[in-house]
């Protein structure tokens, strides 16, 4: 009785685990470098319960493993909810007729990047509910792939358009690994083509609605002379190609300015939480009225100036030490197919 109740060790004693720990030393150690450390203190604290959200959550998965399936249940209310937002919204802030105001367009999650973030962090749950659901849940979870991957060229997150086919290049190597290495079903492949395809629907029908409103609304009010828009402006391949326009040109511009602390501190770094203090020196005298970037939209090149070169490596070690515990799981043959997708 006491083993079953006992947490696992596993939970606690993994690289991941390990990584976690050594990052939040890293940043208590980056204190000592703190312009401010009351901002320290703040962002440590985030941190600090990122990794409690991590050890509770593992608890829990590994406790009732049931949890998992509440947890996409739950997935597929809330992404009805942010789909029904979305193309609501799109016509209740002027979206359809200036299509400058897909910047309203948040779904209560602060920004439309973050909304968009939110929503890709929804599709792999989706994925999971089609390949192991069954009946009507199955095809639903289906349609709300096509629907939020439409939502996200309604969006127009550039970013949230390479996420997308970052997973689906996983999705599609997970099923070529089941199929062909493990000599498992075939027919993991065909799901992953079918989601695959939902995904590539969901961004021509985007794209097509983009394109619809544009030349049904915007035309007709004048708009796009004003501001020289086309039916491609918002268009999923002009997003590509104007990469060096508008808000990626400012984040552009932000990393060229942390690369500039950076090399002014490379080794120590200016303390955890401080990136937004560090960079004043550099920025306040480029703008009129002194408003600077509160973060420099680059994790990694944020972590690099807060908490140096060790501190980066430990950073980076994080995500390897996931990939790895990846491969190794996945390298497994005694392990559920649940486990496995997972």
């Amino acid at each position: 009785q006491k083993k079953e109740n006992s947490i696992p060790q596993s939970i606690f004693k993994n690289k991941i685990s390990y990584s976690w720990l050594l990052l939040v030393l890293a940043m208590l150690v980056s204190f000592f470098q703190s312009m401010n450390i009351a901002e320290s203190i703040v962002t440590l604290n985030r941190w600090l319960i990122i990794y409690l959200l991590f050890i509770y959550f593992s608890i829990f998965l590994n406790k009732k493993p049931s949890l998992f399936i509440n947890i996409v249940n739950i997935t597929i209310i809330i992404s009805v909810i942010n789909v029904l937002w979305c193309i609501i919204a799109y016509y209740v802030v002027g979206a359809h007729v200036n299509p400058r105001n897909n910047l309203y367009l948040n779904g209560f999650y602060g920004n439309k990047n973050i909304f968009a973030a939110a929503i890709l962090f929804k599709l792999p749950f989706l994925y999971y509910a089609f390949v192991f659901k069954k009946n009507w849940t199955k095809w639903f979870s289906l349609f709300l792939i096509f629907s939020l991957t439409f939502c996200l060229v309604i969006l127009s997150a550039r970013t949230s358009f390479l996420g997308l086919i970052m997973q689906l290049t996983l999705l599609f190597a997970f099923a070529l690994f089941i199929a062909l290495k493990l000599k498992k079903s075939k027919k993991i492949i065909f799901l992953s083509l079918i989601i695959i395809s939902s995904a590539l629907l969901g961004f021509v029908g985007g794209d097509r609605f983009l394109k619809y409103n544009f030349n049904r609304y915007c035309i007709s009010s004048n708009i796009a002379q004003k501001y020289e828009l086309t039916e491609d402006s918002y268009s999923v391949s002009n997003r590509f190609k104007s990469i060096e326009e508008g808000n990626s040109k400012g984040r552009l511009k932000i990393w060229k300015n942390t690369i500039s602390i950076i090399k002014d501190n490379p080794i120590k770094g200016y303390g955890v939480g401080n990136h937004k203090l560090a960079i004043m020196k550099v920025e306040a005298p480029q703008k009129f009225n002194f408003i600077v970037s509160d973060h420099a939209h680059n994790d990694f090149l944020e972590m690099w100036s807060e908490l140096g070169i060790f501190g980066l490596i430990i950073y980076l070690l994080f995500f390897a030490s996931a990939f790895f515990l990846f491969i190794k799981t996945q390298w497994k043959t005694n392990i559920s197919k649940t486990t496995r997708f997972i």
